[in-house]
């Protein structure tokens, strides 16, 4: 089953979901910390981010990425090219925009008009304590914080030899082993290092080797599948209110939100060939490695326009993500008109061609 072909409706509904899930990433980032002393903005927040609807949008991309990495993987042997071709599509890009993000924060250091629209303490930050923190901090850290995707992306990459060996023997013992280790790491590890996205690359690893996206499909039910949205959007307007952290059930909730997308989605997009996203699809990485600090400044620039109320930031925070979208396409594909190659190298060769599917996995 492992060199399953794919649909020309799977690939597309894959795109598609991608759209969907850079959008939730970035009602995650959109968060702005002037709201936080407004009650009501920072539960608007909370609910739209990354506690709330948004939740599932690392989970997808990391079982998307797990999918198609162990897809056509027959030996451990098998592994050894793929790991190579992430040397391209994930590291080559993880250096370059971490490179990118902190050379435009210390250019914004030394020109002080600039300084209003971005905030440049981090510059000081990380090159405050010597050589080691500042290559610490741009590229471990990393300085371009939601690349951090990218980092352990690469790390469960790196281990891809001893998950497709546990997911061999073991098959679904591998999922309840790692499901339970993430877990404990949500519980008593610190916040850097996420275990629990191990469990969802090992995930699609699983579909991959041992499954089909035909048998996802069809082993959802409806009733399954509303139950499961019910817990996520219930978790997304409870958990901002929660006195007690919830950590202990995020991979649940997350599996529930997940469950959830794969299945209603098909009620609500009756045809992914057709799908106005599909458009968006080549250009869901750029988007990703692009969106900071653009929407930092962005949500800045909105500020300055509409004042610091209440109602600006909440409507900045719904809007703003929306906008990003179409300003990272817009000059995508400004960039990718006039220096292809330039293009094609900062986001690992992805959307030059036409794929089976936009993922970072490629």
């Amino acid at each position: 089953m492992n060199n399953q072909i794919i649909s020309q409706t799977y690939s597309n509904k894959i795109k598609v979901l991608s759209v969907i899930a850079i959008i939730m990433v970035l009602f995650i980032h959109v968060q702005m910390k002037e709201g936080a002393s407004m009650p009501v903005v920072e539960y608007v927040q909370r609910v739209f981010g990354f506690c709330g609807l948004s939740f599932i949008a690392n989970p997808f991309f990391f079982v998307v990425s797990g999918f198609f990495f162990f897809r056509g993987v027959s030996l451990v042997s098998d592994c050894h090219p793929k790991i190579m071709k992430r040397v391209r599509t994930l590291f080559v890009p993880y250096v370059l925009w971490n490179v990118l993000f902190v050379s435009f924060y210390v250019v914004c250091y030394h020109v002080p008009a600039l300084s209003r629209y971005v905030g440049t303490q981090m510059v000081e930050n990380i090159f405050g304590s010597g050589v080691v923190n500042a290559l610490f901090e741009i590229f471990v850290r990393p300085a371009n914080f939601p690349l951090w995707f990218l980092r352990d992306l690469m790390i469960y990459v790196a281990l891809s030899p001893l998950f497709f060996w546990a997911l061999t023997k073991y098959k679904k013992g591998a999922l309840i082993v790692f499901f339970i280790l993430g877990t404990l790491g949500l519980l008593f590890l610190p916040p850097v290092i996420k275990l629990w996205g191990t469990f969802f690359f090992v995930l699609g690893g699983y579909i991959a080797l041992h499954s089909s996206l035909d048998n996802v499909s069809d082993g959802i039910s409806v009733r399954m599948a509303v139950i499961c949205g019910v817990v996520y959007v219930f978790n997304a307007f409870f958990r901002p209110l929660a006195i007690v952290p919830l950590n202990g059930t995020d991979m649940f909730v997350e599996l529930c939100g997940l469950i959830a997308l794969w299945r209603l989605s098909d009620f609500v997009i009756k045809d992914y060939n057709r799908c106005p996203l599909l458009r968006v699809s080549p250009f869901v990485f750029f988007v990703f490695v692009f969106h900071e600090p653009s929407l930092t400044i962005l949500n800045k620039v909105g500020i300055l326009l509409l004042g610091l109320h209440e109602w600006s930031l909440i409507l900045l925070g719904i809007i703003n993500p929306f906008i990003m979208l179409l300003l990272s396409v817009l000059v995508a594909r400004v960039i990718k008109a006039l220096c292809p190659t330039a293009y094609s190298i900062i986001v690992g060769g992805r959307g030059v061609k036409s794929s089976v599917c936009t993922s970072f996995s490629f």
